[in-house]
């Protein structure tokens, strides 16, 4: 006869992977999939190679599937060294870190007698644009801790690949040129224009536009140290869960073609980024 135990073990790692797939669902939707906005090749010389450190592990406490990104094909093998390090390090803290607080939780669920749904850790990732010296890697921190759904935190990587150092958004730009508001611009654009697709759907179902869902009301410009990501022709920028817009509106993007920004990049990565 199987065990209470064993069966609630079995339903608490169904819940897991429902939830799991969800996760994904929601940020591969917002993470852009599609492989054509990776500016990397076979042919492309330039282009760095791109491996994985995977980690598995499925205890009573924690499940853990990540793949944390590994660059390969650097000439300068110091400077492959430290970048590999940022990003093992910043993956094995994620892991480390949750596992701790799971079995923290565990201990915790034992004592006060309550049923405990072990928690997920998973690490993806994705080249958005791999040339010229120039790396851009999308990696979402996926959990489960409890709760209706889970979370993910979407953080990027923009390297320089002569330095090792990674790229803010402003050092893209010359000091003499206002990127915020340029950006500022663009987004809001592209929010009214999406506004004014709800209010349009709105009047064709006999309701006021002026009652529209409005999904990124939130907005009201860019951080000092915004996120974004590179792809061929465009800076995109992001969002994360909840900083301008409701959870299920996932992560929002908004790509800045670089005809609206180009005048003020700095020539070192316009050429680069075309």
């Amino acid at each position: 006869m199987v065990s209470n135990f064993k069966i609630r073990r079995i339903l608490s790692m169904l819940m897991v992977l429902l939830l799991m797939a969800g996760l994904a669902a929601c940020s591969n939707g917002n993470s852009a999939d599609d492989k054509s906005n990776t500016a990397s090749d076979s042919k492309n010389e330039t282009a760095v190679k791109i491996d994985k450190k995977v980690v598995k592990k499925d205890e009573e406490w924690i499940s853990i599937e990540a793949n944390i990104p590994v660059v390969t094909g650097i000439k300068d093998e110091n400077i492959q060294k430290h970048i590999n390090s940022m990003l093992e390090d910043a993956g094995m803290k994620f892991i480390d870190d949750l596992e701790k607080q799971s079995q923290e939780a565990l201990e915790e669920a034992k004592t006060v007698g309550y049923d405990y749904i072990p928690y997920y850790a998973g690490i993806t990732f994705e080249e958005k644009f791999n040339r010229d010296g120039l790396l851009s890697l999308y990696v979402v921190y996926d959990q489960f801790t409890g709760g209706a759904h889970g979370s993910h935190d979407d953080i990027t990587y923009n390297f320089d690949l002569a330095t090792g150092e990674l790229i803010p958004l402003s050092e893209l730009f010359s000091a003499d040129y206002d990127y915020k508001t340029a950006i500022d611009k663009s987004i809001t654009a592209q929010i009214e224009k999406i506004n004014e697709q709800y209010k349009e759907e709105a009047v064709k179902n006999g309701e006021n536009p002026e009652d529209a869902y409005a999904p990124y009301a939130g907005f009201g410009g860019i951080a000092k140290d915004q996120q974004y990501y590179i792809k061929y022709g465009a800076i995109v920028i992001y969002f994360p869960l909840y900083e301008i817009a409701p959870y299920a509106a996932g992560i929002p993007e908004f790509a800045i073609p670089l005809s609206e920004v180009e005048s003020g990049i700095k020539a070192e990565y316009l050429q680069k980024l075309k």
